[in-house]
């Protein structure tokens, strides 16, 4: 019995190692950006990265997808900056916006003087963002979201939501994100990009579950920001 007991405690103990090992893995990997993204980088700061003035009228906070490096969407940053947007892609603790889904509390506190606040992000990122604009609709002008969908249920808010999504994404499948269209409110702004996929809302290579498009990460961020400019400004529409 005593042979038995001690067998089994070195069992457990062997699993509990085995867990935290892949756990310290599993922490430490995250999908680097392409060179090309980092070309464009932002400002970096103790929130994360930052694009444009802070003297803009309209800014936009982005959560970045599941274990994604944030640089991963400077293109949006830059892009979003030239036409006149102050941009905030926070840095989250292990690139897991899960764990940190209100620090647009801490980026509207820093940057007081901006009026008008959007916030989205791409995959886990997006509902995340949405997790925030359910406790905090009134500092919101909009929620946008990536190959993504509503964690929450905004359907009796009234915000203003853009939800993108891609013919080929094999991850957030139209299927998928179908299953919660109900958490948003009737008047959302629905866009297919039927050759974008998944990966391609950022700009960190090719990711496992997704499929192939024969778009360009920059060719399918283009249609985002053409949507998703012309979206916001419509908001005083």
């Amino acid at each position: 019995m005593k042979k038995f007991l001690i067998r089994l405690l070195l069992i457990v103990a062997a699993i509990i190692v085995i867990a935290l090992v892949s756990g310290l893995i599993w922490a430490s990997f995250s999908f680097e950006a392409m060179n090309e993204a980092k070309e464009m980088a932002g400002e970096e700061t103790d929130l994360g990265f930052v694009f444009g003035e802070s003297d803009a009228n309209k800014g936009v906070i982005f959560y970045q997808g599941a274990k994604v490096e944030p640089d991963a969407y400077n293109y949006l940053g830059d892009q979003l900056s030239a036409e006149g947007y102050f941009v905030v892609i926070p840095q989250m603790p292990l690139n897991l916006a899960v764990l940190s889904p209100s620090k647009a509390n801490a980026v509207m506190e820093e940057y007081p003087d901006i009026s008008e606040w959007y916030i989205g992000g791409h995959s886990l990122g997006g509902a995340m963002a949405s997790s925030y604009v359910a406790d905090h609709a009134d500092a919101i002008s909009g929620l946008f979201l990536l190959g993504s969908f509503s964690a929450s249920d905004l359907s009796q808010e009234d915000v203003r939501v853009l939800d993108i999504s891609g013919g080929l994404d094999g991850l957030a499948t139209p299927d998928k994100n179908a299953e919660y269209d109900e958490n948003l409110p009737p008047e959302t702004t629905k866009v297919v990009i039927e050759k974008g996929n998944h990966a391609n809302f950022g700009d960190y290579g090719p990711q496992k579950g997704d499929l192939v498009s024969p778009l360009t990460p920059a060719e399918q961020h283009d249609i985002v920001l053409n949507e998703l400019t012309e979206w916001m400004a419509a908001s005083g529409e």
